[in-house]
């Protein structure tokens, strides 16, 4: 089913001329999001390409349209480590703006493959890939896992929070059934002969991904890694660990891993694991 958006209005990309540092802007912005009032799916245009959203008020959708790009951070990383020829992994894609700005201004002669579980989000990273032509990015509607071909739960968010769905039951979340895919499997079935950069959110389930990905992870030419880290995410609740589990993991492959802002500052693998609050966390092995 094709997703009808609406046009962002122009005038909301002016705020762009405002650094994001700027004291209040994210206020401001969310007072002229209000005000405009705009409902349902949105279609925003940034960095040559055009998104299709769910929400306008969900923040990927705000830092597009008032900054033209969302998470700096990971941009920049991207930046570092694909060249035109690389083969990045967008592993909990969303809509697909990552795998787009890789496949299109990044590296259009290598190729991207990106995984998404929930069904509305994945509608939106299918009709991105068609909106904004790219041959070398391959789309897989799974959830990333240790094993492949397991029928599982996932719980879609609101719209409005379109990028928090999870193997976790949140209040608001509307569960659906998925398949899981290992990340390995899929290096198997694409004849992938190296992974350049890796980049992952899932919303706490890292580690389980990256348990799919042992035999990637372990070779000599093992990829770095961009993801997410929220110590709300990692629980023994949820992932039967506590907090930092995922930094644990792939430090006993071998990684070093560091909150991205120091990193791109200086690397160093001298760092403790990240057990509270939240970080973008990169994890490498050489560079």
């Amino acid at each position: 089913m094709t997703v009808e958006s609406k046009e962002v209005p122009s005038w909301l990309y002016s705020m762009r001329w405002i650094p994001s540092w700027t004291p209040g802007k994210s206020r401001v912005c969310n007072r002229i999001i209000n005000w405009a009032d705009l409902k349902g799916s949105i279609k925003i245009r940034a960095k040559n390409l055009v998104i299709e959203a769910p929400s306008i008020k969900e923040t990927i959708s705000k830092y597009l349209i008032f900054d033209g790009i969302y998470d700096n951070d990971t941009y920049h990383i991207l930046l570092k480590f694909l060249k035109k020829n690389s083969v990045f992994l967008d592993i909990g894609a969303n809509v697909g703006l990552f795998s787009l700005l890789a496949a299109k201004n990044i590296c259009p002669e290598g190729a991207v493959y990106s995984i998404e579980a929930a069904p509305s989000i994945y509608r939106f990273l299918k009709q991105n890939k068609e909106a904004n032509p790219a041959n070398n990015m391959t789309i897989y509607h799974n959830a990333a896992h240790k094993v492949s071909g397991e029928e599982i739960s996932f719980f879609e968010a609101p719209e409005s929070k379109f990028g928090m769905g999870s193997l976790y039951n949140r209040p608001g979340s509307h569960q659906v059934t998925v398949k899981t895919l290992a990340v390995d499997d899929l290096i198997l079935k694409e004849g992938i002969k190296k992974v350049d950069l890796i980049k992952i959110d899932i919303e706490g389930y890292e580690v389980n991904a990256f348990r799919g990905a042992e035999k990637l992870l372990t070779r000599p030419d093992a990829p770095p890694i961009i993801f997410e880290f929220n110590d709300w995410g990692e629980t023994p609740e949820k992932i039967g660990a506590q907090p930092g589990e995922a930094q644990r993991y792939l430090r006993s492959l071998g990684y070093k891993t560091q909150a991205v802002e120091k990193w791109l500052k200086k690397p160093d693998p001298n760092t403790e694991v990240i057990t509270k609050g939240g970080a973008n966390i990169v994890a490498w092995k050489q560079l």
